[in-house]
């Protein structure tokens, strides 16, 4: 099998779940061609497309941790125990500019890695 491997139609069961299976392997897929099926490369994600993904990796890691900001300000107001320490908190809000100003603080190809998790973030600023 490779790229360009053409199969019949009909296709026989066998012939295309061995063409499923390498292309799953090889970054490929299984075009319907009218009269025939083509194993052709899946094309790699443009910028525009990794980019926004790993804005949308950000904005997931923002919006998960944004609630234990609003616990412990609501702790305080109510007066009682928080659940976090004041330094804790603290470190929440500074990983939340952290993510806010991402991609910025990359610079170059930023959208090549993910943003930290709140814990890794804190095993290098902790």
């Amino acid at each position: 099998m490779s790229i360009g491997t053409k199969l019949p139609k009909p296709c026989p069961q066998n012939q295309w779940l061995e063409a499923r299976k390498w292309a799953m392997g090889h970054n490929a897929t299984i075009e319907d061609k009218g009269n025939y099926y083509e194993i052709v490369a899946i094309p790699a994600p443009s910028v525009e497309e990794l980019q926004s993904q790993r804005r949308g990796v950000r904005d997931n890691y923002l919006n998960g941790i944004e609630w234990r900001v609003d616990r412990y300000k609501d702790q305080l107001a109510l007066g009682i125990p928080t659940n976090d320490t004041e330094t804790t908190y603290r470190a929440v809000l500074q990983y939340m500019q952290y993510l806010r100003d991402y991609p910025n603080n990359l610079g170059g190809n930023w959208w090549e890695e993910d943003p930290l998790t709140f814990e890794k973030w804190l095993e290098i600023n902790g």
